[in-house]
């Protein structure tokens, strides 16, 4: 049993290493700067619909790898750093980060989400957040 949770602390390694890479980017770059660095593609078009509902099982145990190893971050699991790090986790599936708004009783609440190949991968898209658009200029 010991040997068993020693190989899944190892197993965790590599996906704290990309969460402490994320949170260095959020807190020193810009969104678009961070996702470019981290091999997310940020749209800010609506984005892709839901094309397929078939997700390579390889995505979605490196979603729940992100998942407990943000569970234990020292600054919290926002769905930002969850979108980010699960994005560089699964650049090879081409994945796709979309930022969105709510409205809300004089405020804004903000969301963040991954989709690959149509499909959102380790969080909800909630369907009364506006996906934000590039401004025109």
């Amino acid at each position: 049993m010991r040997l068993a949770r020693v190989a899944s602390a190892f197993g965790l390694l590599p996906t704290l290493v990309v969460v402490a890479v994320v949170e260095v980017c959020l807190r020193l770059l810009s969104l678009p700067a961070s996702a470019r660095l981290l091999g997310v593609r940020l749209v800010f078009d609506g984005g892709a619909r839901p094309v397929s509902s078939d997700v390579d099982p390889r995505v979605e145990a490196r979603a729940a790898r992100v998942e407990r190893a943000l569970s234990r971050w020292p600054w919290g699991s926002t769905c930002l750093r969850r979108a980010l790090a699960l994005g560089a986790l699964t650049r090879s599936h081409r994945p796709v980060l979309h930022v969105g708004v709510l409205p809300t009783r004089g405020a804004v609440r903000a969301h963040a989400w991954l989709e690959v190949s149509g499909t959102v991968i380790g969080s909800d898209r909630p369907e009364d957040f506006v996906v934000l658009r590039r401004a025109r200029s």
